[in-house]
């Protein structure tokens, strides 16, 4: 009976030793992560970082109804404001699609989606690389429309890497209408 005793305490002393290691390694990965989510990382994938807070970017359009375009980007969130939204007229839908390219070429879309005859709208970001598409939600979630300008807020965890660039396009019934920049070409967020 004594035996007996012995090898129980014993191997709760061993159990209760490794208790306290997997829980020192529960808790190293908790902070691991945190400090992942923190930082915009994933410390278990090859996954660039979010994109930095604190950057602006404008430009100026080829048409009234897309003149400008302006994005910042804070709290890991890309703002993006574009005025003249109430000048837009169309039969069926139009949208705004704004293209980022990283640094690395790492390409995806931004698409805010407004189906006129129905009320549908829809926000999304379109992984070039991938052919994923991450539904954001609708502009009732993410757009504000105020004094005929288009505000939205993306919350940001697609858009990864540094030097990143950019163009928007307006699309009316099917058809690209108008470009900002003028001429296509990228504008950085700087």
């Amino acid at each position: 009976m004594a035996v007996v005793a012995s090898v129980l305490l014993l191997g709760s002393i061993a159990a209760c030793g490794s208790n306290k290691e997997t829980a020192a390694n529960d808790k190293a990965e908790i902070q691991s992560e945190a400090e992942d989510a923190i930082k915009g990382t994933d410390s278990q994938s090859s996954q660039e970082p979010l994109i930095d807070n604190g950057l602006h970017g404008e430009c100026s359009g080829s048409d009234p109804r897309l003149q400008s375009v302006k994005i910042d980007t804070s709290s890991y969130k890309i703002r993006v404001e574009i005025p003249n939204n109430s000048s837009i007229q169309a039969s069926d839908y139009y949208g705004y699609y704004i293209n980022f390219t990283n640094d690395s070429g790492k390409m995806w879309q931004a698409g805010f989606k407004n189906v006129v005859n129905s009320n549908e709208t829809s926000v999304f970001v379109f992984d070039m690389g991938t052919s994923k598409q991450n539904n954001l939600g609708t502009w009732n979630d993410l757009v504000t429309l105020q004094d005929g300008t288009f505000y939205a807020m993306l919350l940001n965890q697609d858009i990864r890497g540094t030097g990143i660039k950019w163009n928007a396009t307006l699309s009316i019934d099917g058809r690209d209408v108008a470009t900002c920049p003028v001429d296509g070409s990228d504008t950085t967020l700087k």
